[in-house]
């Protein structure tokens, strides 16, 4: 691939994040030391990481009036936002407790990502050749008819099945290109058996697949290819790790949307992850690829 055009069909979000001493336990009332809203989702995330690391970025998806603010942030990374549709429904938001540590809990209300029609879809996938990238992740309804669409289409699909549900673990995903999932996300696809990544390469036998492991770094497999590459995390100090992986996929497409070779593109979305988890926020935390130089 080489300056291919990337469609984000994602979430957009509106981020309510709370900073706690230690997450809640079920049954637990806990006081909150701040409370601090951004532009989020999923789908919106990854989209901002491939702009911000030079893609050619295009978002479609759903929000209500409330979220229009939202909008302008996209346009200034200069991401397409003419697919997003505004709707008389509320913006899908979510609550995400940051403890001390920087880890995090979150509950999400889809809202409008989970109004999302097939015709919506028609419309605008049909504007998009096979030479595109198109990612997905489980944060929006109809995610069966996009991955049909695209398919037909021929398009180079790349899957972040997170949130995991039994709904996507049904799903056929033999088509696509490249799949990335975290650990849990590894175990609900592959078992938890030590051929874990062989059941995920029976599921999409010509994908790209990558499994991240946080500070730990990650493996990847590739098609026709029998050994697992192993990738390392640089050690940084982890302030929030809200958008990590959205950050290091986003970074992962754009620079095979842009022709560089795997190992490389690896290399360069782990240094954008790593600058991500040493800021608060979600988006806000994104780097631009100027910063990592």
């Amino acid at each position: 691939m080489k300056n291919s055009q990337i469609i984000c069909y994602g979430s957009l979000n509106i981020d309510y994040v709370y900073q706690v001493e230690e997450i809640a336990s079920p049954g637990e009332t806990i006081n909150s030391k701040s409370l601090q809203i951004f532009p989020g989702g999923k789908g919106a995330n990854q989209a901002l990481a491939a702009a911000r690391a030079g893609g050619q970025v295009h978002h479609a998806g759903k929000i209500g009036h409330d979220g229009e603010w939202m909008l302008p942030d996209l346009q200034n990374d200069q991401i397409d936002t003419s697919n997003i549709v505004i709707s008389d429904g509320v913006t899908g938001h979510a609550i995400i407790q940051v403890d001390r540590s920087g880890e995090n809990a979150i509950v999400l209300f889809g809202g409008a990502n989970q109004k999302v029609t097939k015709q919506e879809i028609e419309k605008t996938l049909s504007k998009f050749d096979k030479d595109s990238i198109l990612m997905l992740q489980n944060e929006t309804s109809e995610i069966a008819y996009i991955l049909e669409i695209a398919i037909e289409q021929e398009m180079f699909i790349c899957l972040n099945p997170s949130p995991i549900s039994n709904t996507i673990q049904t799903l056929d995903i033999s088509g696509i290109s490249l799949l990335v999932v975290n650990e849990i996300e590894a175990r609900a696809l592959g078992g938890d058996a030590s051929d874990q990544m062989q059941n995920l390469r029976n599921k999409c036998p010509s994908a790209i697949i990558v499994k991240t492991q946080g500070s730990k770094g990650g493996v990847v497999s590739l098609p026709d290819a029998g050994e697992i590459i192993s990738y390392q995390s640089r050690q940084v100090i982890t302030v929030d790790t809200t958008a990590a992986g959205d950050t290091f996929l986003g970074y992962l497409v754009a620079g095979l949307s842009n022709g560089v070779e795997i190992r490389d593109a690896i290399n360069i979305a782990c240094r954008a992850a790593e600058h991500c988890v040493t800021v608060k926020g979600a988006q806000s935390s994104i780097p631009h690829r100027k910063q990592l130089d």
